[in-house]
């Protein structure tokens, strides 16, 4: 395998696009326009792309209750876990409290625009030697 890309169904491309260039810095790698909008991008932060797709439905409400979107989480690793929690919650994201997982990691988690799952993780302030 050469390359894994994540594309998510969103209800607003150029949204969703602002929020993981704000957020995660990913960075516009191409675009496809109809009738004066954004309906698909393809964005790449370092060795990762992700690509958005407008879905097609106008109601962020009914998005974010869909069934779908619970099956999936994005787990994204961080340098700085605080300072992306400190981001987040400056811009009203609502990120969940960091927690130390059994598993190692400090993780916190919060939705995006359209309800999709995403878990943020770095590791232990103070990692053993």
């Amino acid at each position: 395998m050469e390359s894994f890309t994540v594309l998510l169904n969103v209800e607003d491309v150029t949204a969703a696009r602002a929020f993981y260039s704000e957020i995660f810095g990913f960075e516009k790698e191409q675009e496809f326009e109809l009738g004066g909008a954004i309906r698909w991008a393809s964005l790449r932060q370092g060795q990762t792309r992700l690509m958005l797709n407008e879905h097609g439905e106008r109601s962020n409400t009914r998005r974010r209750s869909a069934g779908s979107h619970h099956d999936v989480v994005l787990y994204i690793g961080v340098r700085d876990l605080d300072e992306i929690w400190r981001q987040l919650d400056l811009k009203g994201c609502s990120p969940s409290p960091i927690e130390l997982e059994d598993y190692g990691l400090r993780q916190f988690g919060l939705r995006d625009l359209d309800g999709y799952e995403i878990a943020v993780t770095g590791l232990p302030q103070n990692p053993a030697s």
